[in-house]
């Protein structure tokens, strides 16, 4: 048999996530909803004790992709469980002697990881891709500009911690060696979009996030709940999970292409699973994730599926599970005020860049940080004290320019153009369609970080760009097998 017909027969192998609900999914939920309790119903050190030995096993464990999934949904739970700013049960609990400052628990995570990668990488012998290495000498380059620039010494430890997450990059790939691997991690995720949507549900119906039920509060960072404030005839913002439901629809592309074009079996209910990520972000009337989730729906559909007829029959099931969310009252109620908000686009296209003076980005924050970016257009102002002065996610392209200048920009793009082009070509030699999904993927995180919250910044932060780093992770292990599979092929 020849290298091709192999490779073509190799059958789908991972298997625990065919069923809706299983043993593993269930040891998930038991785990987060442990930590939960443990972190607002126990005394402090219970939850010290409690969340360090959650880093334990990651380190221990042989089954790194429930662990990995296990701290990336602690990350970005929903109901701002966990948040970082709840100034009583916030996870930055762990402090270092003689350290002023607390450190974030997914800083321990980081790090547990890089230690763990690189005692197993004297086996695997993970070689990051190049374009990864420039983007992360480039970001210690910035530090020649932010001396230029002048820095708080205090800063200068806190730009060190947020350039940390970029080991991410090559942790990743070592602890989830194959696009199986990754698939695990993301298996989890597809199910807890049930999750997500309950309890979207539930500050709907009641008016309150789930957090403040369990005694959370939120007051270095109001931001979050601006839009609870006045319940009656406002719509409500939760933003639970994004990067988690896009994620989720970018996975579900990946296993309805591999269903249709190689007939792989595949989780069951995919289809619902990309419904309720897509609804999910649709109903917190937040534009840039709603047209990014939009847009990598309407790729898949128009030119992905080997026919119309197919096509249709994932329209039809969105349709009539929007019919049936609708009836819920709360959730009607909140769905026209979000579309009602999401449609606001429509002005741009009428010459009103402010969208009805509800752009903040573009009537406020652009042309403040436009004006500095003016003054050092090459190189930006790196880490310097004029960047975290000036420094606003919310217009992502625009920070990049403030933080790394034309040439940062440039290196972004190439990363981008590289994750859209790369499986594109990729495809075409091999006939392996499940590519696209990172091409589209890459499109729509380029989206949300262009239109509505940065995933990218060469000062990586940590729990912002998580999933982004995450998504990266996956796609250059995809690529690289991809590569290796086109070489077999060729006769």
């Amino acid at each position: 048999m020849n290298s091709a017909a192999v490779i073509n027969n190799i059958p789908y192998s991972n298997s625990f996530a065919k069923s809706f609900i299983n043993s593993k999914t269930l040891k998930l939920l038991f785990v987060f909803f442990f930590a939960v309790f443990i972190n607002y119903y126990s005394p402090q050190i219970f939850r010290q004790v409690t969340f360090i030995i959650f880093l334990i096993l990651l380190f221990k464990t042989k089954d790194n992709p429930f662990w990995i999934a296990f701290f990336w949904l602690v990350v970005w739970a929903p109901a701002y469980l966990f948040n970082n700013s709840d100034p009583r049960f916030n996870l930055n609990f762990i402090s270092v002697p003689g350290f002023p400052r607390e450190f974030f628990y997914f800083e321990f995570v980081i790090i547990v990881a890089l230690i763990k990668a690189l005692r197993k990488n004297r086996v695997i012998k993970y070689k990051i891709h190049p374009l990864l290495l420039i983007i992360i000498f480039y970001s210690i380059f910035l530090f020649l500009v932010t001396l230029h620039y002048g820095i708080d010494p205090i800063k200068i430890l806190r730009t060190i911690r947020f350039i940390i997450p970029f080991t991410l990059l090559y942790s990743l790939p070592v602890l989830l060696p194959t696009k199986e691997k990754f698939l695990e991690v993301f298996n989890y995720f597809l199910f807890f979009s049930i999750i997500v949507f309950i309890l979207q549900i539930f500050v709907f119906a009641t008016g309150k996030h789930f957090f403040t039920i369990l005694g959370g509060s939120i007051t270095s960072n109001p931001e979050l709940l601006k839009d609870a404030s006045n319940f009656e005839n406002e719509l409500i913002r939760p933003l639970y999970s994004t990067h988690i439901l896009m994620i989720n629809i970018i996975t579900g592309i990946y296993y309805l292409i591999i269903k249709e074009k190689d007939g792989h079996s595949i989780p069951n209910n995919v289809p619902f699973y990309i419904f309720l990520s897509w609804f999910s972000l649709i109903i917190s009337g937040t534009r840039g994730y709603a047209i990014a989730a939009t847009l990598m729906i309407v790729l898949f559909l128009l030119f992905l599926s080997k026919t119309f007829i197919k096509n249709v029959k994932y329209v039809i099931t969105f349709f009539l599970a929007l019919l049936g969310a609708i009836f819920i009252p709360a959730v009607r109620e909140q769905l026209s005020l979000a579309l009602e908000r999401i449609l606001t686009v429509s002005l741009l296209l009428g010459g009103d860049v402010t969208a009805g003076g509800t752009l903040k980005r573009v009537s406020l924050y652009m042309p403040i940080i436009e004006e500095k970016i003016a003054q050092s257009p090459i190189f930006g102002f790196g880490y310097s004290d004029t960047f975290f002065l000036f420094t606003n996610a919310h217009i992502g392209n625009h920070n990049i320019l403030l933080n790394g200048g034309f040439i940062g920009l440039f290196i972004f793009l190439l990363l981008i153009a590289y994750l859209i082009f790369k499986p594109y070509s990729l495809l075409k030699k091999n006939r392996d369609y499940s590519l696209a999904a990172i091409s589209i993927g890459t499109l729509g995180f380029f989206v949300v970080h262009s239109t509505s919250f940065s995933v990218f910044s060469y000062l990586i932060g940590q729990n912002n760009y998580s999933a982004f780093l995450l998504f990266v992770s996956f796609a250059f292990v995809f690529l690289s097998e991809s590569k290796k599979k086109n070489k077999l092929l060729k006769p």
